[in-house]
């Protein structure tokens, strides 16, 4: 019979078997508890690996994200990625790294959520957290080209403002 293999099990085996070359990436919604987000700090810590990149998802700021991500508690998905972000191994975590996906709910509060990523990259870094936008085109119903005219006018208006008084900050500059 064959036995069956967990995250947790991989890291174990990782572990006895260093790879000086080898960059590891971590996809996580980060809704776990605070035990498992120790687990993944404390890998950083005991992997002989180059480097450790973590990847997550959101795209909307509080009640907003929660709607769009089922099961998403966006104080707590906030929480750990802090957490990750503090205390994470420096020599070999290299970036974090926030998948957003464009969908006609999250444009409500973007700006919001935004703002937010701001605050920790200036504490953090430029890659701490590197947000990643991709459009979502299915399915189509939840597209932002579903929106009527007047509100995806309104929604732009207010992106190109904010984006025209962020231009120059740690959100966009390398």
């Amino acid at each position: 019979p064959s036995q069956s293999h967990n995250f947790w099990d991989f890291i174990e085996t990782m572990k006895k078997y260093p790879s000086k070359n080898l960059r590891f990436a971590v996809n996580s919604n980060l809704g776990v508890n605070e035990k498992s987000i120790q687990r993944l700090i404390d890998a950083t810590h005991e992997l002989d690996i180059k480097e450790f990149d973590l990847y997550t998802s959101c795209e909307a700021f509080g009640e907003q994200a929660e709607y769009i991500r089922d099961g998403l508690n966006y104080q707590q998905w906030r929480a750990n990625l802090v957490n990750f972000l503090e205390n994470a191994n420096p020599k070999t975590f290299r970036a974090l790294t926030i998948m957003m996906t464009i969908n006609s709910l999250c444009l409500f509060s973007i700006i919001d959520f935004l703002e937010d990523m701001k605050l920790l990259k200036a504490k953090y870094g430029h890659h701490r957290p590197n947000l990643d936008l991709n459009i979502l085109r299915w399915p189509a119903f939840m597209s932002p080209l579903a929106l009527p005219d007047d509100v995806k006018i309104k929604l732009r208006s207010d992106l190109v403002k904010w984006y025209d008084e962020n231009k120059d900050s740690d959100l966009f500059v390398q």
